[in-house]
């Protein structure tokens, strides 16, 4: 933990999908205070010279390794309950523990019906915990209230409803002013900030804000429709 921020109100959450490199998730838990990974995601965690201060979920991807971290100073938590994903039970233990925020890596990749259910727990637990997702391309935010956020003019910005949401939004070039968003109706994805700061407002239901501030990504895609 030595010259890690101590933000104790923060949590950088891994889980087993595709993980960052090791430059860059080694950047992103040195701005938190507490590393948790989901299972197996500590394996990808120690590959990257990271030690998780917390691993929890049922350990079947684990196995006879959790014994391994245990004895690293990892503090191992098994919860066998098939009710709840490895991300909805780290994400029950933050809150527990009285964390406001968390950044997750890792919860796309691997298997597609795992990544939707990810999001649906996302969206599930947006009122209850401040959430981010990064990646070295793109940021993420799963908004259930408002928020704003720096960008640069032209940076893409999309708007998914997870699975519905009513929305107002300042400083993108399609403005939406109390519009809803609803998965298989109207999506909101490759807007573009015209400002330095853009803000959005959801008066009703979850937004999954994803903001790629590259160049090379900016302008890629369509236009929205």
């Amino acid at each position: 933990m030595t010259g890690r921020s101590r933000d104790t109100n923060s949590a950088l959450l891994a889980l087993n999908g595709d993980l960052p490199g090791a430059p860059f998730l080694s950047s992103l838990a040195a701005l938190h205070s507490t590393i948790v990974a989901a299972d197996g995601a500590a394996l990808g965690l120690r590959s990257r010279n990271i030690l998780p201060d917390v691993i929890i979920g049922d350990l079947d991807s684990l196995g006879d390794a959790a014994d391994d971290f245990a004895r690293a100073g990892s503090v191992v938590i098994r919860m066998e309950s098939q009710e709840e994903n490895d991300l909805e039970k780290g994400l029950r233990w933050l809150i527990g523990g009285g964390f406001g925020s968390v950044t997750i890596v890792g919860a796309a990749g691997g298997m597609i019906d795992h990544t939707l259910n990810n999001f649906s727990v996302l969206a599930k637990y947006a009122r209850e915990i401040k959430i981010a997702l990064r990646d070295p391309l793109w940021h993420m935010h799963i908004v259930a209230g408002s928020m704003a956020m720096a960008t640069s003019p032209g940076d893409r910005i999309s708007l998914i409803p997870l699975p519905s949401a009513l929305v107002t939004t300042s400083g993108l070039a399609w403005a939406l002013r109390s519009e809803r968003l609803e998965i298989g109706v109207r999506e909101g994805a490759s807007n573009r900030a015209l400002e330095e700061m853009v803000s959005i407002d959801v008066a009703d239901g979850v937004i999954a804000l994803i903001h790629y501030p590259n160049p090379a990504i900016r302008d890629a895609g369509p236009s929205p429709g």
